[in-house]
């Protein structure tokens, strides 16, 4: 009797963290498409500068809805923090120039407005979801932020999607199903003395330390080959934000016995987390935009997204268990999974730009057709 309600709840868990993870895609992939199109209804996409404040879009229900919708959490409240930081450091020194403490406030708080909504829908949905669902389940769906995003740009913004950015939708969507079908169906850690035993195990301690030495390598390296090689500043970037998704995890167990029990371990599990949450968003951030600057975002952004993933679902994997009871064709599934998914992620990535149509296509074919017919005639002759 005990099984059978010990495997529903882990049932009910499952498809509730699923759940959570496709809001989450699809709260985070219409965001930025909602305030683009309260900008675009303002007037400010194209006939303003990119530096300038424009107060209208404080007024803007549509412009605010996409902002509290949107936003990764960790990433603005750490960017949020910084510039507070610097604001407090800056305001003694611009007390004896009134107008120009002013004017530095305000243009302060237009640029961080984003802060009032700190919590952004989607990313309490993601937070959920992995709390909820097995990590190797809820990292590869992020994909659907970027196909939530393709459909409401051609919906609302009007904007020419090409046929490789439906193809690349399509393959994320059926790479996604096979992932849902395969994946653990169990979430294996209910409590803090789970997560103890996890971050005491030798094979997470032989991982961390494997980790540690890459990324400090890495760092060694990056001065001369980081501005040659795009995957030297995303591999720092994937390896270090690979320990966010554990740490979120870890934060959300420990807070909910926390609040629970009052524990003594849940209160130091609980600090410690935030602590690392942090600090590995803190260099996540600082090196994505380092690869972000360098190259251009077409490829950065499928080559983060795949490296992210892979150390997030090894890191989870080998911290809570999460694939001991998935066979062998299941492990093959999902892996074909996330690969169909980084296909169509590449799709829409790297050819988004691209003007190709259908009947682009069927002009290629029949000219090539054409092409071809008269050596097929010499050739049968």
């Amino acid at each position: 009797m005990k099984e059978s309600s010990a495997s529903t709840w882990n049932e009910n868990h499952f498809w509730l963290g699923l759940f959570s993870a496709m809001a989450s895609s699809v709260f985070i992939g219409s965001s930025l498409v909602i305030q683009k199109k309260a900008l675009s209804r303002l007037g400010t996409v194209k006939s303003r500068r990119a530096k300038s404040i424009d107060w209208n879009c404080l007024k803007d229900w549509l412009w605010l809805s996409g902002v509290f919708l949107s936003k990764h959490f960790h990433l603005l409240l750490l960017e949020n923090f910084l510039a507070s930081f610097r604001l407090f450091v800056l305001l003694p020194r611009l007390a004896s120039r009134r107008v120009a403490c002013l004017k530095y406030l305000f243009r302060f708080l237009i640029q961080r407005v984003n802060f009032i909504f700190p919590v952004g829908i989607g990313e309490c949905f993601n937070f959920a979801a992995y709390a909820l669902a097995p990590a190797s389940l809820v990292a590869p769906l992020g994909a659907f932020s970027v196909i939530v995003a393709a459909g409401l740009s051609a919906k609302l913004l009007h904007e020419e999607i090409n046929v490789l950015v439906w193809c690349g939708c399509i393959a994320c969507i059926l790479g996604s199903i096979v992932v849902i079908i395969h994946s653990p169906k169990t979430n294996f850690v209910y409590m803090v003395s789970d997560l103890v035993q996890g971050f005491k195990r030798p094979t997470f301690l032989f991982f961390c330390i494997l980790t540690l030495l890459c990324v400090v390598a890495l760092v060694a390296l990056s001065p001369d080959y980081g501005k040659r090689n795009v995957l030297v500043y995303i591999t720092i970037c994937s390896l270090i934000g690979g320990y966010t998704v554990p740490a979120c995890k870890a934060l959300a167990v420990a807070l909910v016995e926390c609040i629970s029990a009052c524990s003594a371990q849940a209160l130091y599990v609980t600090v410690i987390s935030a602590v690392a949450l942090v600090v590995c968003c803190a260099f996540q951030l600082y090196y994505l935009n380092k690869a972000l600057n360098l190259f251009n975002t077409s490829l950065v952004t499928p080559i983060y997204y795949a490296f992210f993933t892979t150390a997030v679902v090894v890191s989870t994997g080998i911290l809570f268990n999460e694939w001991i009871y998935l066979s062998t064709s299941d492990l093959l599934a999902s892996f074909c999974g996330f690969l169909n998914i980084l296909m169509g992620t590449f799709l829409m990535q790297v050819f988004k730009d691209v003007s190709v149509s259908m009947e682009q296509l069927r002009a290629m074919l029949r000219k090539r057709d054409r092409n071809a017919s008269p050596d097929s005639t010499a050739r049968l002759l």
